[in-house]
């Protein structure tokens, strides 16, 4: 049974002791017009009773099982809103698709969500208009529906879509409205820090396997065009890969492609890489993560002996286990 808090409203004076004590959920406020408490998001109500021990006029009874609390507490605690960022980056959709690319870069995202977070155009959209020499065209023409999620679901949840629709950032809706966006990197954040839930569930990678595990094979490329690169991530289904120049090692994305023609550079100009420190296989993947989020990386190079490979944040995502809680 879901849990049920009934609250006297003729007895309540809007001392705030009930949302202090509901510190975990979050779920009772007081109204700044009635100035009386109320549920707000009944759904993550643990039904711990905290908020009817808070009370000093006893307006408040909690009808719950609490032998479901602790079960009821992960599940508040793997909600989709507690990971999400605030900060949403809006395209207008009469902009350009080089005035897209230009605001992606400005901003540092990968998409740009149109018609109030209906429509999202990404980094591989404005690539293939550019690809097409149809950049100065307008950025809706190559937008498509955008996939969301609400704000009350799981980040296990969020983490099935993303695999399955081979996509790395869900807008959150809450009532209706756009609230904010989860990454795949906020997913792993979040799983790493939550424990299982219902009967099948998310097991968290171990923080002390080595790299070699997650590290894929990628070509390695020189001095190309943006595009040869295009083509070459394109055919191998690749948002990245790993450059060489000499004694130099480093990595190009398609977010650096993005960024070369927000520059007004030409298909046929050389790439730009990122010169980035590779790591080596042997290490644990902890430090791996800890440098992706410190430097804000998606892809790393790795040095498997002699041969040069790539980690990358959705291979990591690919090797959560999805266990049955038995």
């Amino acid at each position: 049974m879901d849990p049920i808090v009934l609250i006297d409203v003729d007895r309540c004076v809007g001392c705030y002791m009930c949302q202090r004590a509901c510190a975990l959920a979050q779920c009772i406020e007081i109204n700044e017009v009635t100035r009386f408490a109320e549920v707000v998001r009944p759904e993550d109500c643990t039904g711990c009773m905290a908020c009817e021990r808070a009370c000093p006029y006893d307006c408040i009874v909690v009808v719950s099982d609490e032998s479901q609390v602790p079960l009821r507490a992960k599940i508040t605690l793997s909600r989709v809103r507690r990971y999400a960022t605030k900060r949403l980056v809006l395209g207008d959709p009469r902009w350009s698709v080089r005035r897209g690319a230009e605001e992606m870069t400005k901003e540092g995202v990968g998409s740009l969500l149109l018609m109030n977070g209906t429509k999202i155009v990404t980094e591989t959209d404005v690539l293939e208009a550019w690809i097409g020499g149809r950049e100065e065209e307008p950025l809706i023409n190559f937008s498509k529906d955008a996939i969301t999620i609400e704000g009350k679901a799981t980040v296990e949840e969020a983490l099935r879509i993303m695999l399955e629709k081979c996509i790395s950032h869900l807008p959150v809706i809450e009532r209706g409205k756009l609230s904010g966006m989860i990454s795949l990197r906020d997913v792993l954040r979040a799983s790493s820090v939550t424990s299982p839930i219902l009967d099948e569930s998310i097991l968290p990678i171990n923080p002390r396997e080595k790299i070699e595990k997650y590290a894929i094979q990628v070509p390695v490329v020189g001095k190309v065009t943006n595009r040869e690169l295009y083509s070459i991530l394109k055919e191998r289904k690749l948002k990245a890969t790993v450059v060489r120049e000499g004694e130099k090692v480093g990595l190009i994305s398609i977010r650096d492609l993005t960024k070369a023609m927000a520059k007004g550079k030409s298909l046929d100009d050389l790439i730009d890489p990122r010169w980035i420190n590779p790591v080596s296989s042997e290490e644990q993947i902890s430090k791996a993560i800890a440098i992706m989020m410190e430097h804000n990386l998606r892809h790393l190079p790795v040095f498997q002996g002699a041969e040069l490979k790539m980690l990358s944040v959705k291979e990591i995502a690919k090797h959560a286990v999805w266990i049955k809680v038995t």
